[in-house]
């Protein structure tokens, strides 16, 4: 196994949608680079799990809109 070696760019916080392109580009980018297939199903797996969660942000903002809430 090859060591990764690398540095911060950047520690900015970035939208849910930003990490998940950066994820998915990073793989589309360098997928015959990458030092094992293991490396390659980390970075997939991650950009779903953005996606889900962004989803879930999704219908968690549909569902507050439609819930009345009583004023009392």
């Amino acid at each position: 196994m090859r060591a990764v070696i690398g540095a911060i760019v950047s520690s900015k916080p970035c939208s849910l949608l930003k990490a998940k392109g950066i994820l998915a580009g990073f793989y589309k980018s360098s997928a015959s680079n990458l030092p094992s297939s293991d490396v390659g199903t980390y970075l997939l797996t991650a950009a779903e799990a953005v996606d889900d969660l962004l989803r879930a942000h999704h219908e968690v903002k549909v569902e507050t809109k439609t819930v009345a809430i009583p004023y009392t």
